[in-house]
């Protein structure tokens, strides 16, 4: 391998690493997302007469919280072509790695 081979693969060897550790900083999911939802246990409110009555099974209740998040997934969730959802993992990997393949067979029909 000449020198510009090796450069090109180190370089798209770190991108690599660094969009898989921005993957799983984000949270690691599998797609990509900008509205996460939650569902979290809320202690319901001790003076509620209805939970003093037995009205409620337990002293907690599940809550539906949506919070504007971003997520890099693994995979696109993309309805379009130009859909802000299509930003993931393979779809900027695949891209570098083709160019990184295809320059190789280059400098390789060269020499």
């Amino acid at each position: 391998m000449n020198r510009v081979t090796k450069k090109t693969m180190l370089a798209a060897i770190i991108l690599s690493s660094v969009i898989l550790i921005i993957w799983q900083i984000t949270g690691g999911d599998f797609y990509t997302k900008y509205q996460v939802v939650e569902e979290i246990e809320k202690k319901l409110d001790q003076s509620d007469p209805l939970l003093a009555a037995g009205f409620y099974g337990n002293s907690t209740i599940t809550e539906t919280i949506v919070k504007n998040e971003f997520r890099f997934g693994l995979l696109p969730t993309a309805s379009g072509i130009f859909d802000k959802h299509t930003i993931a993992v393979t779809t900027i990997l695949t891209p570098l790695w083709s160019a990184v393949i295809i320059l190789q067979f280059i400098w390789r029909k060269k020499r």
